[in-house]
């Protein structure tokens, strides 16, 4: 049985391909609505791009990534959650993974919830790991709701220029 979810995105393509030859015969001003209406109407309520989420999968956390001389350090957005909420693990050495399963809600005995905007979802982020990190030193601190991965980077020694004599 197809999930009704991804049925209804099929019926949505379906009905755009057997629109193409009217498409065609429109106005340039005409198809530049359908498109517009379709990317911002029939499109988001399937995906939604702005908030990075999607019906079909994950929601995906905020992250910032700045870097100096001493080290690399990755911001997560993550308000409503605790230190213990997050996996973090570095995978072959290589690869950074934070993630976070979903959070739910206390439930109140006898009462109905009439509106649910927001929640803390699941999500899953990976990051490439330099050669020159330290991965021997990674830290990670969670305040006020960012997450901040601490990536050192790696003591190079300056080596001096030796000078070679031609014989």
């Amino acid at each position: 049985m197809i999930h009704k979810e991804f049925k209804d995105l099929g019926d949505m393509i379906d009905q755009v391909l057997n629109e193409i030859p009217n498409f065609l015969e429109k106005t340039h001003k005409e198809r530049k609505e359908a498109m517009r209406d379709f990317f911002n109407n029939d499109f988001d309520k399937h995906f939604d791009f702005r908030n990075r989420s999607s019906k079909y999968g994950r929601r995906v956390a905020r992250m910032n990534v700045v870097e100096n001389a001493e080290h690399i350090q990755i911001e997560l957005s993550a308000a409503g959650r605790s230190k213990a909420d997050f996996q973090i693990n570095l995978e072959d050495n290589q690869v950074l993974v934070i993630s976070a399963e979903s959070v739910e809600d206390a439930k109140v005995e006898g009462a109905t919830t009439i509106q649910k905007e927001w929640g803390f979802p699941a999500f899953k982020r990976t990051y490439p790991i330099p050669d020159n990190v330290d991965t021997n030193q990674i830290s990670a601190t969670y305040e006020n709701g960012v997450l901040t991965v601490t990536l050192p980077k790696k003591k190079v020694e300056k080596k001096e220029s030796i000078r070679i004599e031609v014989i």
